[in-house]
């Protein structure tokens, strides 16, 4: 099912909360300062989306609300009076197995109310920057280091979550070499924050930052291609591109070998663009 967005023009979202482990933050500068992104000052730019995702929640707010475009997104699984009571965590990390290496980095993690039930919303902001790796590339680098004989659980993981999320059969669907490795771990976080929650409904949201003169068109191309890949692959070629201001599902798992937790799956994206508003 393709849900596409209604209109709204009054949202009234202003008391949610979004925490580092038990500090409260309140501000743009809170959120660098309790969870900056991996590489720091380097990353935390305006136009690149870790410091645009903050500015989008909390700039020019008393509290932290949702922007427009996310609130407009969720209308068919959230309200705004749901999302007024939630919590947020930037910067989350998610087990999704017991193996080496580190877990995936939710760029922001969300748990409230919605009209299915309790719900988990996890949002992956980009800019222009990639969906990290190729799949295959993972692969590669993993089988690499078991012949130098050197510890690593990239392998055993990332065949796990192709098994989950994935059916056994790719014929004439993208593979390895077209699927980004950050697009399943994302989906994979989502899922498994939703079970440990006990939250029937699992939200992943692309949020896409675009301004003109401050990211590459290619790249922004080249994101929506790796999107569409990961969403034809994901619904077995039923659904072939994802589009803004639209959610998709609620999506079934393709094996029989994964129910998914019992969660219900949702993929959705917003953008925001125009000028960019300098801090």
């Amino acid at each position: 099912m393709i849900i596409s967005c209604g209109t709204r023009t009054t949202f009234g979202v202003d008391t949610m909360q979004l925490f580092k482990g038990a500090t409260e933050i309140k501000s743009v500068s809170d959120w660098f300062k309790l969870a900056p992104p991996k590489k720091g000052a380097l990353q935390w730019k305006d136009g690149r989306s870790a410091k645009e995702l903050a500015k989008a929640w909390c700039e020019g707010k008393k509290h932290p609300s949702p922007p427009e475009v996310f609130l407009k997104l969720l209308t068919p699984l959230v309200n705004a009076d749901q999302l007024a009571d939630t919590v947020g965590w930037p910067e989350h990390r998610v087990l999704i197995d017991n193996l080496l290496g580190e877990p995936p980095n939710i760029d922001l993690a969300i748990v409230c109310d919605g009209l299915l039930g309790l719900t988990v919303i996890c949002v992956e902001a980009k800019a222009d920057e990639s969906f990290g790796e190729y799949a295959s590339g993972i692969h590669d680098a993993a089988v690499k280091k078991i012949e130098q004989g050197l510890p690593t659980g990239s392998l055993k993981r990332l065949l796990q979550l192709e098994k989950n999320l994935f059916s056994e059969s790719n014929a004439g669907l993208p593979g390895s070499a077209e699927i980004r490795y950050q697009l399943l771990t994302g989906t994979a976080a989502t899922l498994a924050l939703a079970k440990s929650h006990q939250a029937p409904v699992a939200v992943f949201v692309v949020h896409e930052f675009s301004f003109p003169g401050h990211v590459d068109a290619k790249k922004l191309k080249q994101n929506k291609i790796a999107l569409d890949c990961f969403i034809k692959r994901l619904t077995r070629g039923s659904i072939t591109s994802l589009q803004d201001g639209v959610i998709l599902g609620p999506l079934s798992p393709q094996s029989p070998k994964s129910d998914w937790y019992g969660v219900s799956l949702y993929i959705g994206k917003v953008m925001t663009s125009g000028k960019l508003v300098l801090d």
